[in-house]
């Protein structure tokens, strides 16, 4: 018998140019040891010590892992053998020694499985171990059981299987191509005319754990060079028919990850990474596949990147820091980072963090904010539909090149200055159908970012507003004077400015009577804003009586705000 240290010496004799060959022989030898036979401590009449037979299986994989590591090429027929003891090995060690008391379900599964190995000849270890797993399961004897112990051994043989996938797709720094695009067609595809039937048939019988395993083929798919990665992931799109939010969000990152690995220019990779999202998001779209709970998931996911990254580049200067030092990471983005349509594994591993890691880190945490404001986030939906999707809207819309421009010019209409606004409205597309709900909600965040208010409106001002209102065709508006008092003055302003911004947004929607009604009408604007106000007011009394009055003699009450 062999020994580690004997293959040693004989593989530091390089001038002996048939050492290859004798290792070939040598593990050949061993692959045929008595040891190996998985029937022993199964069939035999004779009391044998289970504990004691796996000791020789460890003894024996040893040996052979140690001739293994210096053979430089392997022959397909012993590297089966070799994977065959691999596995038996594996799952002695996980299903028939967690569950001794029924080995002879496991010894006539084996012995049946035996038999049948030479027509896996040709095909694969993950086919063999569902073959074996897949009899385990359908195993009369199996079903006599309690149902507690049934479930045990059913979890033994899943345990036992995920340890074949991380312990033979993956070898240090090698990947087994073969076992990982036999993954991908069984785990992506849902096509009847499959190949690798048997395997397919196991995981269709684990639906509960199909999202873990698309997780696990996409990180190993990761590991390849950029044109390999984006070669496997287009197989990927050509076999999923509907995906799951999870499977999804994981070959949305994917992509990120392979158009990242192209160029180190960050508007290069600005435009791939998003590039392909678009593309993406548009044919699983297009398909109806994807719901809207999962494109609701993509944008939660990208706005936690915008905010991450702000609160990121306020707090560190330096691109190049300690991730897990920074507070914020574990209390303001921890909702978005640890929500379950956004990780796969539920903790700062997943995708998500992998990605503020990587972008952060290469590029400096200023490019997600470059990255996530891309013209290729176009979402829009139609005004009928927002009452069902507010809070899908109201995170995507602010990604929206038109919705940009709109908020800039409110910004600067607070301030005085209504010219970037009227050339903004009066070129919108006919399209454009954002709820102006969501630019109201932006606009009173951007006035209450501090307690001074911006530049008060005077008269000059409002009479420029007043005029504006009238270019536009609106027949009822309130007469608009200013105030004095400062805390008035900002409400006042924002109520102007939403008023102003309300109605050249909509005046291409066909609801242009009913919004100018919002400007004399207390009960209409009250529904309309309150939802916008900001909590700080709430903390100021203010008396009825001081409030403001239209010319109707209506007053803006302290419910209204």
């Amino acid at each position: 018998m062999l020994v580690p240290s004997t293959v040693l010496k004989i593989s530091s004799k390089t001038n002996d140019s048939h050492i290859q060959i004798l290792l070939i022989e040598a593990l050949e030898i061993v692959l045929d040891s008595p040891f190996l036979d998985v029937q022993v401590p199964l069939t035999s009449e004779k009391e044998v010590s289970l504990q004691g037979w796996m000791q020789k299986q460890y003894d024996s994989h040893k040996i052979i892992s140690s001739i293994v590591g210096e053979c430089t090429i392997v022959p397909p027929e012993v590297l089966l053998k070799w994977q065959w003891v691999c596995v038996m090995k594996l799952f002695f060690e996980y299903v028939v020694l967690q569950n001794q008391k029924e080995t002879i379900i496991f010894a006539r599964r084996i012995e049946k499985f035996s038999k049948k190995i030479e027509d896996f000849k040709n095909s694969n270890t993950l086919n063999i171990v569902a073959f074996l797993l897949s009899g385990i399961e359908k195993d009369p004897e199996l079903k006599k059981l309690e149902a507690a112990k049934q479930k045990m051994i059913k979890q033994s043989c899943w345990s036992f299987f995920l340890e074949v996938l991380s312990s033979l797709c993956i070898d240090g720094n090698i990947l087994n191509e073969d076992l990982v695009d036999t993954l991908i067609q069984a785990v992506f595809s849902t096509a009847q005319n499959v190949k690798d039937k048997k395997l397919c048939t196991y995981l269709q019988n684990h639906t509960e754990e199909i999202t873990y395993l698309q997780s696990f083929t996409i990180k190993l798919i990761l590991q390849y060079e950029y044109n390999t990665i984006q070669s496997k992931l287009d197989d990927i799109m050509e076999k999923i028919s509907s995906p799951s939010i999870e499977s999804f969000i994981g070959i949305f990152l994917a992509n990120i990850k392979a158009a990242s690995m192209q160029s180190e220019e960050i508007i290069f990779v600005a435009d791939s990474l998003l590039g392909e999202g678009h593309r993406l998001l548009m044919k699983c779209k297009n398909n109806g596949a994807l719901s809207s709970q999962c494109w609701l998931a993509v944008a939660k996911f990208t706005k936690g990147l915008e905010v991450l990254a702000k609160n990121i580049h306020e707090s560190v200067h330096s691109p190049f820091f300690d991730m897990e030092a920074d507070p914020y990471l574990f209390n303001v983005a921890k909702s978005y980072c640890l929500s379950s349509d956004l990780n796969d594994d539920q903790t700062t591993e997943g995708p998500f963090w992998y990605l503020i890691r990587y972008i952060v880190k290469i590029f400096g945490s200023i490019s997600l904010m470059r990255i996530f404001r891309n013209i290729y986030f176009k979402w829009i939906l139609p005004a009928e539909n927002f009452r069902q999707d507010e809070e899908f809207m109201d995170i995507v819309a602010v990604y929206n090149p038109t919705y940009q421009a709109i908020r800039s010019a409110v910004s600067r209409a607070t301030k005085g200055d209504f010219d970037e606004l009227n050339q903004t409205v009066t070129s919108l597309d006919s399209t454009f159908t954002v709820p102006l709900a969501l630019a109201l909600f932006e606009r009173v965040k951007l006035s209450y970012a501090t307690d001074i208010p911006s530049k008060k409106l005077s008269p000059e001002i409002l009479y420029m507003v007043e005029e504006l209102l009238k270019n536009q065709q609106c027949i009822v508006f309130p007469s608009m004077q200013a105030r004095k008092d400062e805390h008035e003055d900002l409400i006042y302003q924002m109520i102007v400015v939403h008023s102003v911004l309300t109605i050249l947004t909509n005046k291409k929607t066909g609801h242009i009577r009913m919004l100018s009604n919002f400007l004399s009408s207390p009960e209409a604007l009250k529904d309309f804003l309150l939802p916008a106000m900001p909590i700080k007011l709430s903390s100021t009394k203010v008396e009825d009586e001081s409030f403001l009055q239209c010319s109707n003699g209506h007053q803006y009450t302290d419910n209204m705000v």
